[in-house]
């Protein structure tokens, strides 16, 4: 695995030539002619005297997935006479990890919220040694990656509310756009934590983060970029490059209409109960079946969203449709499943018997 330590240094305790931001150790491998602008962030947001909350950030740079914590810290610098110099710096840990690594946090970086991996300070000169070894496990993330550890994270979240950030995620993501979270420190790193991890695995990885920016509209190319009302963000040019949700006022820019799909994951997040947990497991093993049969490009299409998780109470359902609406409805579903390899547990449950007699009483109803 490979990592960086980036920082503000006096001469002689980093790999610079000068004073200031630099590398402050690198393992052999880290492309150093890379975009660090992923590293930076300002101690102090919006001129006040708050220092900022920490910040974790995922990007993707082809196959490997870059993963940092950043820690801001009231001076210049840190060494071994503590802190001093100017006000305001931070101290970046970076990790490249490969798909194994990635596989091996279950694709939910988010999970490395505050993980005890990080390094947060390094007080000594450089002297050529190269970063700390680090091991890499499910045991480093904050919660286990399960449904029944991740959903609590939703307690008392509004499923209407979630439900449209989970709409506004999975279109920002379609489009190319981002979704700006603005909230209260202590609830950005969970916002952003149950909203990656409610998607199936498979999807996870295009689920770009920074949790915290001062000035997230500066660092694009995120799917979930968060901010502060103390950062006083620029609502205009957020609103230029995707959609705000202001969870402090409650409000979407623009404004946000859930879709069902994401009215029934937000349903099982925040109630969390056996069946929603079943249902959950058995629509992630699907995901896999649809991504291998339909590829990713379609893998946010709010029509197999919608089938995907209509699936699990349709299921259930042996009633037979009612009106030609509902019959039509029927057949799209069933074409699209047959499509995405799930057919024969669709079909399954419902024997040709069903189908007649269901055909046989929409007939009647139609005489009548």
């Amino acid at each position: 695995m490979e990592q960086i330590y980036y920082t503000q240094c006096p001469v002689g305790y980093g790999l610079g030539a000068s004073n200031g931001f630099q590398i402050k150790r690198l393992s052999r491998g880290y492309p150093v002619s890379g975009d660090f602008r992923h590293l930076g962030m300002k101690a102090f947001p919006g001129g006040g005297r708050v220092l900022a909350p920490p910040s974790l950030r995922y990007r993707r740079d082809g196959e490997v997935a870059e993963v940092a914590w950043l820690t801001p810290r009231p001076n210049e610098y840190e060494t071994e006479r503590g802190l001093w110099g100017r006000p305001g710096g931070h101290f970046a840990h970076g990790l490249r990890l490969g798909p194994g690594e990635m596989k091996a946090i279950k694709r939910w970086p988010a999970g490395l919220l505050d993980s005890p991996i990080w390094k947060r300070t390094d007080r000594e000169p450089s002297r050529g040694r190269a970063p700390d070894e680090v091991e890499l496990a499910a045991s480093a993330l904050f919660r286990p990656p399960t449904f029944a550890d991740v959903a609590p994270l939703a307690d008392g979240e509004s499923p209407d509310r979630l439900a449209r950030l989970l709409t506004t995620l999975a279109a920002v993501t379609r489009e190319g756009r981002t979704l700006f979270l603005i909230a209260e420190p202590d609830r950005l790193g969970p916002m952003v934590a149950i909203l990656t991890f409610a998607f199936p695995e498979k999807l996870r990885e295009e689920l770009t983060f920074s949790t915290y920016h001062d000035r997230p509209e500066e660092l694009p190319g995120f799917r979930i970029s968060g901010t502060i009302p103390a950062a006083r963000p620029n609502r205009m040019a957020l609103t230029a490059q995707g959609i705000v949700a202001d969870l402090v006022a409650g409000t979407f820019e623009p404004p946000i209409q859930p879709a069902r799909w994401a009215l029934t994951l937000a349903g099982w997040l925040t109630r969390h109960d056996p069946i929603d947990e079943a249902d959950w497991s058995t629509t992630e093993g699907r995901a896999r079946l649809v991504a291998k049969a339909q590829g990713p490009e379609s893998a946010w299409a709010d029509e197999g969203l919608g089938h995907l998780y209509a699936y699990p109470g349709a299921l259930r359902s042996k009633a037979p449709p009612e009106d030609p609406a509902r019959w039509r409805a029927l057949g799209d579903f069933t074409r699209w499943f047959g499509r995405t390899g799930l057919a024969d547990e669709w079909a399954r449950p419902r024997s040709p018997a069903w189908w007649l007699e269901a055909g046989a009483l929409s007939t009647r109803r139609d005489r009548l």
